[in-house]
């Protein structure tokens, strides 16, 4: 008969199959090597459901204090368009990106759904790590936040993440921002 696969994970499955179906055989490999991800859930969104988006192929959706589930948000745009926009908007971010698969930039060009694939595991990548790292706090939303809060103050723009300091830039505002913030 096999195994029971929880009706949230096929839920999930099927969903991701209708957007990119490397994503599901993706996610279902996931599952099956980190059952624990299995109470993470999955959304498909734009910049209007997450000003992130706009800029970036996914977000992680940290838990809060009324809805304790982690999840990720990934750009419903088309996987492949999305890789070229980005390819244009964050050619830094995508060269990272090329880098860490251990591949050139050429390859995403001429591929970019990987782009698009490696920001999904990217954000996955995320919740494990808030699965793994805090699941023995006491709070762990609380024992993340105070790490995450640690992060962002030792930014270059403290407190902004990049795709605020990428809006800061294009409005003009962040050499006002360095003035203000002078030591």
């Amino acid at each position: 008969a096999g195994v029971q696969v929880p009706a949230n994970v096929e839920a999930q499955r099927r969903l991701l199959e209708t957007v990119n179906p490397q994503y599901a055989r993706i996610y279902e490999k996931l599952i099956q090597d980190y059952p624990d991800l299995a109470d993470m859930y999955i959304q498909f969104g734009t910049k209007d459901d997450n000003a992130n988006l706009e800029f970036t192929g996914g977000v992680w959706i940290r838990p809060t204090a009324t809805n304790k589930r982690s999840g990720i948000m990934i750009n419903r745009e088309d996987p492949r368009v999305l890789g070229q926009r980005l390819l244009q908007q964050r050619p830094e971010s995508a060269r990272m990106a090329a880098t860490s698969l251990g591949i050139s930039v050429d390859e995403i060009k001429k591929r970019p759904e990987l782009l698009t694939t490696f920001i999904f595991l990217h954000e996955v990548g995320h919740d494990r790590y808030f699965r793994t790292k805090f699941k023995d706090a006491a709070d762990p939303l609380a024992a993340y936040t105070a790490e995450r809060q640690n992060e962002m103050r030792g930014l270059l723009v403290p407190d902004r993440n990049p795709t605020q300091v990428k809006k800061l830039y294009e409005t003009g505002q962040l050499t006002a921002y360095f003035e203000k913030h002078k030591e």
